[in-house]
């Protein structure tokens, strides 16, 4: 007797359930938005999203056109779906009136889609007041930038309190807020800003990065100066021959413009394509100390600051540093462990 066949499965796509937000919020109306993010579903309500971001707040009702006639209950008033940039690279969300041929083809994109689904509910989460996790800060980097595409950032910056109560193993984001905090506080070179701080600890720490950040700018300054007038070693006359090449009236140019800060910068990058035989140490003791260390705002060349009509970021130093055991909660447990 020939065995019997057994039936073969076959395999279906997995439907992603819609994400419905609101109802954890209270929020007792229906949605009225549909948002697709690859093959992921969000509900949501508009007015919720048009009050903390802008983005949205622009193009949902863009002033150059008539108001959206009012649809039946159970309909959405807008449908937004995803769009790949040419190249593959990013994406964006965009009315999907304004594609009446079917869905853009999303096979093009090149990124990781489930990690920008997992940041984008996160967003939708940090707007409607509701839980959402991390777990490592490259996440959050995710997190981050579509925030500040969506121009959200302060949707997700309220809801930070709540995510590393949630999220009490995730020191290390804990840490590198911290230490971006301080990086811009003890960024202001000759008029610093940590007497403005009520929180003692907090304005201990800004003190303390910014005479480190200081008094490193200052030793540099000096022994630049130094080498320009009575240096006698191999580096030092170095540093003299790009001194004279970069600034042949190096005094005169120092009293003209704006001080140590903008004087650095600018030997910085002069020394680099003028001067490329000088010592690796001197470029590096250089770019040290005009670099931004920011971890979250990497991104943000000092030039971009500089370009801001509040030109005092061109008197800032953004190399501030802050060991691990020198936060607060780090020095509070060792004192405790020491008792």
């Amino acid at each position: 007797m020939p065995p019997t066949k057994k039936k073969v499965k076959t395999s279906h796509p997995a439907t992603i359930k819609p994400m419905v937000l609101g109802s954890a919020s209270g929020i007792i109306d229906p949605p009225d938005m549909k948002i697709k993010v690859f093959e992921a579903e969000f509900h949501v309500h508009s007015a919720m999203i048009k009050l903390y971001s802008g983005y949205f707040r622009k193009f949902l009702d863009p002033s150059n056109k008539p108001p959206r006639p009012e649809l039946p209950q159970g309909s959405f008033k807008y449908e937004w779906i995803t769009v790949v940039d040419e190249g593959g690279a990013g994406w964006c969300l965009e009315d999907s009136s304004a594609y009446p041929n079917g869905i853009p083809d999303l096979s093009t994109f090149t990124g990781d889609k489930h990690r920008q689904i997992w940041a984008f509910a996160s967003l939708l989460s940090a707007i409607y007041g509701e839980p959402y996790y991390v777990n490592n800060v490259a996440r959050f980097h995710v997190l981050v930038d579509l925030a500040d595409y969506y121009l959200a950032l302060p949707a997700v910056s309220r809801s930070l309190d709540g995510l590393f109560h949630r999220c009490p193993q995730f020191t290390e984001l804990h840490a590198v807020l911290f230490k971006d905090c301080v990086i811009f506080l003890a960024a202001p070179y000759e008029d610093p800003v940590f007497d403005q701080l009520e929180d003692p600890e907090l304005k201990q720490t800004v003190k303390m990065a910014h005479q480190r950040l200081v008094e490193t700018a200052e030793r540099l300054v000096w022994n630049i100066f130094s080498a320009s007038h009575t240096g006698q070693d191999k580096e030092q006359k170095e540093v003299r021959k790009c001194l004279d090449r970069v600034f042949p009236n190096l005094d005169g140019w120092y009293t003209r413009n704006y001080g140590k800060v903008d004087f650095l910068r600018h030997l910085e990058q002069e020394s680099l394509s003028h001067t490329p035989e000088l010592t690796s140490s001197f470029h590096e003791d250089l770019h040290s100390i005009v670099q931004n260390n920011s971890i979250l705002v990497r991104d943000i060349e000092i030039e971009d600051l500089d370009s801001l009509e509040d030109n005092r970021h061109k008197h800032n130093l953004y190399s501030a540093k802050i060991e691990d055991k020198d936060l607060p909660w780090v020095s509070k447990e060792s004192s405790g462990e020491q008792a």
